[in-house]
């Protein structure tokens, strides 16, 4: 919700253009990988520290990328909790999601897609929307 009583509001929007990860990086410890759930993170203490009241995720023309960029990303909008479920070949559906999830930004926040956002950018947008944690604005 945001302040009662104010006529000016500051909106820090993140656009998004790719759930990336560097996975070798990653894979070889490298703590300096390039990731998007990492680069955002950065954003979003930078948007605390200036006071911003709300987040706008603009997921449009992004066409996905790294699932495991998703759920982390996830992660720091949502405390905890599966993002999706996985139905495995031999029949068994697990949930998946990021148990130690860190959730970075409590403030309101707004995901805008569009028919181009696919993949991991619909998966986030569905974690958004199914744990109430923001608006979906489909474009």
């Amino acid at each position: 919700m945001l302040p009662q009583g104010e006529d000016n509001f500051k909106i820090g929007i993140i656009d998004l253009p790719a759930f990336y990860i560097d996975f070798n990086a990653w894979r070889d410890r490298d703590p300096d990988f390039r990731s998007s759930s990492k680069d955002v993170e950065d954003i979003l203490n930078q948007f605390k520290l200036a006071n911003v009241d709300a987040v706008i995720v603009d997921l449009r023309g992004n066409s996905g990328g790294s699932l495991y960029e998703a759920n982390k990303l996830t992660g720091l909008f949502v405390s905890s909790g599966p993002t999706l479920q996985v139905k495995e070949s031999n029949g068994d559906i697990r949930p998946w999601g990021d148990a130690r999830a860190t959730q970075v930004w409590k403030k309101p926040m707004a995901v805008m897609v569009d028919r181009y956002s696919a993949s991991a950018s619909e998966i986030f947008a569905g974690a958004i929307q199914d744990y109430q944690r923001g608006l979906i604005y489909r474009a």
